[in-house]
């Protein structure tokens, strides 16, 4: 009971914040609406282009809210109620990644879905770049959660500074998945994506409760 009272706050916080969410939503379905008006002539190109470029927007809309994250429980006292709780570190975090994946993950996977088909790529091409994004969004909010809180204990969780930081570590994910949609196979890479969900999630939660500790004893 206590977890979904606690799921049903992060998502009210999440919905505080929707000015910040709306503008990037907005923004991506922009961008990935106009783009095939870009290259329309170029049909072939676009359905060469049009998975990275819809990866990268998806990657963008994440590091845009990152910095924001923890910032409404700094301003406004909600450290001070997450410290109460009978919830450890991590699982207020796995609370949080949840929340975004509700709030955030699936609205977008589903704007995905419906943007991409004005490129002209296959349906496998399709099925693939879906399916790439839906494995790791999870990744991503992990990664997101991870600067947020890093963010958040150096007292600059509104700088940017920590989005080009966290950067890096989404580059390899987002290689690999374009190397799946390329592939069109659920062998070889799709396994390594895998193989990195598996590895890089309990570490980057693992960092981030670690530091979340460092945050409460404040």
């Amino acid at each position: 009971m206590m977890f979904f009272k606690l799921l049903l706050r992060e998502l009210q916080v999440l919905k505080s914040q929707s000015g910040l969410g709306l503008q990037a939503m907005a923004a991506y379905a922009l961008m990935v609406s106009l783009f095939p008006f870009l290259l329309g002539p170029w049909p072939h190109l676009l359905a060469q282009a049009g998975p990275a470029f819809i990866w990268l927007m998806s990657l963008m809309i994440f590091l845009m809210v990152m910095p924001q994250i923890f910032q409404k429980d700094v301003d406004e006292g909600g450290i001070d109620l997450l410290r109460t709780t009978p919830f450890s570190p991590l699982m207020i975090l796995s609370t949080k990644g949840l929340a975004l994946i509700l709030g955030l993950g699936l609205p977008l996977l589903l704007v995905t879905i419906c943007l991409s088909l004005l490129y002209d790529m296959g349906s496998e091409s399709l099925f693939f770049l879906w399916i790439t994004l839906a494995l790791s969004f999870p990744l991503l909010i992990s990664f997101v959660l991870f600067g947020s809180i890093l963010g958040a204990s150096s007292q600059t969780a509104g700088s940017f500074f920590i989005v080009f930081l966290i950067l890096p570590f989404t580059l390899p994910l987002v290689l690999l998945s374009l190397q799946v949609i390329e592939e069109g196979s659920l062998m070889g890479s799709f396994r390594l994506i895998l193989a990195l969900n598996l590895v890089m999630i309990p570490f980057s939660l693992g960092m981030a409760s670690y530091m979340m500790r460092d945050v409460f004893a404040r």
